[in-house]
């Protein structure tokens, strides 16, 4: 009765596993600040390796006036890289085994959508800078901006909804392969592989990941059927 949320998932899989659970306290001792505690496992084939990731999470989100909102956030994570291929990139070998890292993650931004799932209008942004420390130290900066606008409303009061977004990245310092930045896939760069998009090293020209990242998107969502299809 009170918002709070409990999720647990369990996804085993041939190429990727994801298991983990997550608590959300909306109220934190009754005032507009939000709580989220979690806690994942997965593993995933990478091109000439295999990434394991164990993580702890705990994060703040005070909610203010007219849609602003700042982040407070903490992670313990310790990410394994195993199995490497004969011709691995030596970017890849410089961190096989095990690396502990703990980052500090700092953030404001403004959501004035109508909806938290299907907006059709408004706009969010979000800027963020954590600080990463332990067996590499480093910074990463992100910041995301998304627009949505109703283009047509049917009879059925179903509506024709354009959404743009921009996002825009850079690591500060030195960051090791499996913490840098990669486009292509879902979410990301369409008509490109996951991953696909990014520099290259090795026999193989395997992806390493790039300091930086700056992408622009825009799609137009139609309605099929109902409101969500």
């Amino acid at each position: 009765g009170a918002g709070q949320t409990l999720r647990i998932a369990l996804e085993p899989g041939t190429e990727v596993s994801r298991y983990s659970i997550s608590f959300t306290e909306p109220f934190l001792k009754d005032k507009p600040i939000a709580m989220t505690l979690a806690g994942s496992s997965w593993a995933r084939g990478r091109e000439s390796y295999d990434e394991e990731r164990q993580k702890g999470y705990v994060g703040f989100t005070r909610r203010m006036k007219e849609g602003w909102y700042r982040v407070l956030a903490f992670r313990a994570e310790n990410v394994d890289i195993q199995s490497l291929e004969n011709d691995a990139p030596q970017e890849v070998r410089d961190v096989e085994g095990g690396n502990l890292l703990g980052g500090i993650k700092i953030g404001f931004g403004r959501n004035t959508t109508d909806s938290r799932f299907l907006p059709t209008k408004g706009k969010s942004y979000e800027l963020t800078y954590e600080q990463v420390v332990g067996e590499h130290t480093f910074g990463v900066l992100e910041g995301t901006h998304r627009w949505y606008k109703t283009l047509r409303e049917d009879i059925a009061r179903r509506k024709t909804v354009l959404e743009t977004k921009l996002y825009a990245g850079s690591v500060v310092g030195s960051a090791p392969v499996f913490e840098k930045f990669y486009g292509g896939g879902i979410g990301s760069i369409r008509g490109f592989d996951y991953r696909g998009v990014s520099p290259r090293s090795g026999p193989d020209d395997d992806p390493i990941g790039s300091k930086w990242i700056a992408t622009a998107s825009s799609e137009i969502a139609i309605p099929l059927y109902s409101e969500t299809l």
